[in-house]
């Protein structure tokens, strides 16, 4: 007989067995869905954990360097402009002047400080010189433009402006 029995064999010394055949689906028909559903939720949570080591790593590398005279800059590629709003919003809160996040992809700058300068008052006053579009208020500001030349040169007339 050796190690396999076989099921009628495991049937007569236990006749209990037979009841599991028809027992319904712990699970119930989804079971594949509930699954996916728990993968996803936890590739979510992993890809949400990640976004948030990646912000403190990131708000870290700026407050640990020396803050220009009046501007900080720092541009990115691989972070969506919510995750720059929220750096944004960290950095600006712990230290004084101008900050610049720029979105590379997009040719976009997001512009933050604690109300001065006033960041919208100098997208309005200044994008539009260089083909750029924009606007905001006091704290935050975002410009956008045409072409990376564009962007350059109002970066540049910006921090003339400070000095």
């Amino acid at each position: 007989q050796g190690i396999l029995v076989p099921f009628t064999e495991k049937l007569k010394k236990n006749p209990e067995i037979a009841r599991a055949f028809g027992a319904p689906d712990v699970w119930g028909n989804a079971s594949l869905e509930f699954a996916r559903e728990a993968k996803a939720a936890e590739v979510r949570d992993g890809f949400y954990r990640l976004r948030q080591s990646v912000l403190r790593s990131r708000t870290a590398e700026i407050l640990d360097q020396a803050p220009g005279p009046r501007l900080t800059y720092r541009s990115y590629q691989d972070l969506p402009q919510d995750d720059l709003l929220t750096l944004g919003r960290t950095v600006s809160a712990a230290r004084p002047g101008l900050l610049v996040l720029g979105d590379e992809a997009a040719r976009t700058l997001l512009l933050f400080s604690g109300g001065s300068p006033d960041c919208g008052k100098l997208v309005r006053d200044y994008a539009n010189l260089y083909r750029g579009k924009g606007g905001g208020n006091a704290q935050l500001a975002r410009a956008i433009f045409r072409k990376r030349e564009d962007l350059d040169l109002f970066l540049d007339l910006i921090e003339k402006h400070l000095r």
